[in-house]
């Protein structure tokens, strides 16, 4: 599902905004949820236009800052189509992330499954049996073998689990019966 994604470069005016350069924010809207970031340029007031976010003027530096703003955009559509193709959940913090240089923080369903399993596993035998760490490791087995065929991955996200994985591993475990 595509989401609703827009983008734009503004002012944000300090108190003395009049008499000083102003800094350059990119503004990221992603479904109504939004992430502000500075492009570590500065400009005059009075060269700015607001509608297309670009200063005016032929002057070298203007140029150079309107080439740069491009280019950010450029980055930006780029991060977007990225995580389009690897099918991560995309909100307007994720594309700012991404656009920084900075990978979001993935928690992998198979050591977070893993991990709960020692878990269980070292309660043993004050609050669980030994069969149960067998049937939740077996649980762990069938979930990477689900995430094999279904997704050509031995372990997703777990931002990216979404009611279709589990339906379809619903519907998988019925097939097997």
């Amino acid at each position: 599902m595509v989401k609703a994604f827009h983008h734009i470069f503004f002012l944000k005016k300090s108190k003395d905004h009049e008499k000083r350069p102003v800094p350059i924010y990119l503004r990221i809207t992603m479904d109504g949820k939004i992430a502000e970031i500075s492009i570590g340029k500065k400009v005059q007031k009075d060269l700015w236009i607001p509608k297309v976010g670009r200063t005016n003027g032929n002057t070298k530096a203007r140029q150079a800052l309107n080439s740069h703003l491009t280019l950010l955009e450029y980055q930006l559509f780029e991060a977007y189509q990225a995580m389009l193709s690897e099918k991560r959940m995309i909100t307007a913090m994720a594309i700012k992330n991404r656009c920084k240089g900075i990978d979001d923080c993935q928690r992998m369903l198979a050591p977070i499954f893993q991990k709960h399993n020692n878990r269980i596993a070292a309660l043993v035998p004050k609050e669980y049996s030994l069969g149960t760490v067998e049937r939740y490791k077996t649980s762990l087995a069938h979930t990477i073998e689900f995430m094999r065929w279904k997704y050509k991955a031995s372990d997703i996200n777990i931002l990216d689990i979404n009611h279709d994985f589990i339906s379809d591993s619903f519907k998988n475990s019925e097939n097997n019966c």
